[in-house]
């Protein structure tokens, strides 16, 4: 899929965020990166047509960020370094933002990227869909590969 496809879908993710920065112009193919500023918001998360790593920017001092998941409730406190996962096909029942300015930078990865690691890794057939879907946690690893990105 190419870059400014995955761009045209997953624009629509977050309609009432305002995006700071895009890796459209990159000349990536096998990842879209978005830097988009989070204002207060609720209502029902959208499919994630991609797999997604979201990666918080900056603290923010008061505010949560609150997911529905499976009828499972999880809150976090943004924090320079929180990672919210979400697995191609996931869709939160709730997603609540009370933190007044979130800045957070979103990493779309397609299908095909997983399709290509399969036999390399011995990954399930469906690895993109087989991500646990995660509010709040705290990886280093990821958070420096979010870094590097960036």
């Amino acid at each position: 899929m190419s870059q400014q496809s995955m761009q045209r879908r997953d624009h629509r993710s977050y309609p009432t965020s305002m995006l700071l920065n895009s890796s459209k112009d990159m000349g990536w193919s096998a990842l879209l990166v978005e830097v988009r500023s989070h204002g207060r918001s609720e209502g029902p998360g959208s499919v994630a047509l991609h797999a997604e790593v979201a990666l918080s920017m900056r603290t923010v001092s008061e505010g949560q960020v609150t997911c529905k998941v499976g009828g499972s409730w999880k809150s976090v406190r943004p924090s320079a370094g929180t990672i919210w996962l979400r697995p191609i096909g996931a869709k939160s029942d709730v997603a609540l933002i009370s933190a007044p300015k979130v800045q957070v930078m979103h990493m779309f990865i397609p299908a095909s990227v997983f399709g290509r690691l399969v036999d390399d890794y011995d990954l399930p057939a469906s690895a993109g869909r087989s991500i646990r879907y995660s509010c709040g946690v705290e990886d280093p690893v990821i958070n420096q590969i979010g870094q590097t990105v960036l």
